[in-house]
């Protein structure tokens, strides 16, 4: 996703990188468990929650620990953060997909 592109956060980067492997360690299993348990494809995201999304990646990216990042993370209101983690799963797609073209 074109938005964790911009950011020039080597951790983010990293994370999603993990993410590819399935690891999720920035956040709760909770978390992740409420997004799609049905297996269909993430749906796309608007305009306004690719802003959001925007803004909390600056939030995120500002902080210097991991353990910040999450703090940030559990501030979030619920939708705010079932936004971020869409966005998240999104870009982990686009990155297997451009690891694996063979996966098109």
């Amino acid at each position: 996703m074109e938005l964790f592109k911009r950011i020039p956060d080597t951790t983010m980067k990293s994370l999603i990188e993990w993410g590819t492997q399935g690891h999720y360690p920035l956040f709760d299993r909770d978390w992740l468990g409420t997004i799609s348990t049905s297996g269909a494809r993430l749906k796309a995201l608007t305009i306004n929650e690719k802003g959001k999304v925007k803004s909390i990646l600056k939030r995120i990216a500002h902080q210097k620990s991991f353990e910040r990042k999450r703090t940030v993370l559990f501030s979030l209101s619920e939708d705010d953060r079932r936004t971020f983690i869409r966005a998240f799963m999104s870009a982990v797609e686009h990155r297997i997909l451009d690891n694996a073209p063979e996966l098109h």
